[in-house]
């Protein structure tokens, strides 16, 4: 690995830090960022990514060696507004996921000696909390994607008679799939009742009755367990 053995010279070169923000699990896009400072408010460009020049600033990604698991802190500009609308439209990004990533100026793509397999070990992490907003940053909280303490086996929640399923929803002009995990995307229409409507009021109640409405050839798409409770053992 390059890096390992050029960070043993006297001239390592300018080292720097840049950061994806993936929100894709929430609809949303890939963001990247570098500290303007670093590239002279020049984009930088990396693995072929372009990452904007923005004020940002993290700490805590230190590991103790305690036992616990650092919870860094990331705290951007707010000053040009960039983050509002993604954090209006995606619920303050939470559980969206923070990459980290270090290496050396040389290794951009129009650095001396492009590289984009070189870079430290990459540090991921959860957008957990949004901790600050207003007119100077936005602060989060973040926590390690490896970080299980206080979660329960099996994490998802066995229901007989409901579909976690996200279901597409009316705009007012077409229906909206961005959020939807079911796959309907059908011209007959029902509400939450069970019963025919027009595409303004489209609603999946989430039942078993539901899903056959939508789907009368099978096989039937829903995250719900109707077998549970079916059979008892004496």
């Amino acid at each position: 690995m390059p890096i390992a053995s050029d960070i043993q010279k006297p001239d390592v070169g300018e080292f720097i830090t840049l950061f994806d923000l993936d929100t894709t699990m929430l609809g949303g896009g890939v963001y990247h960022f570098v500290q303007a400072i670093l590239t002279q408010n020049e984009v930088a460009r990396w693995r072929g990514n372009a990452y904007t020049p923005i004020d940002i600033e993290a700490e805590g990604f230190e590991v103790s060696g305690q036992g616990t698991l650092p919870t860094p802190k990331l705290r951007i500009s707010n000053v040009n507004k960039a983050m509002s609308a993604a954090i209006i439209g995606f619920g303050d990004l939470l559980g969206s996921h923070v990459t980290r990533w270090r290496t050396l100026k040389k290794y951009f793509d129009n650095g001396s000696t492009p590289d984009p397999n070189a870079h430290f070990p990459t540090d991921l992490y959860v957008v957990q909390r949004k901790s600050a907003h207003n007119k100077h940053l936005i602060e989060w909280e973040l926590s390690s994607v490896l970080d299980y303490e206080g979660q329960k086996l099996p994490r998802r929640q066995i229901l007989r008679d409901t579909c976690t399923h996200f279901y597409r929803y009316w705009t007012g002009t077409g229906f909206s799939y961005a959020k939807a995990t079911c796959p309907y995307s059908g011209v007959n229409y029902w509400n939450a009742k069970g019963e025919s409507t027009t595409g303004a009021f489209d609603r999946c109640g989430r039942r078993l009755s539901d899903c056959k409405l939508r789907f009368p050839d099978g096989p039937l798409p829903t995250s719900a367990f109707p077998g549970v409770s079916r059979t008892r053992i004496y």
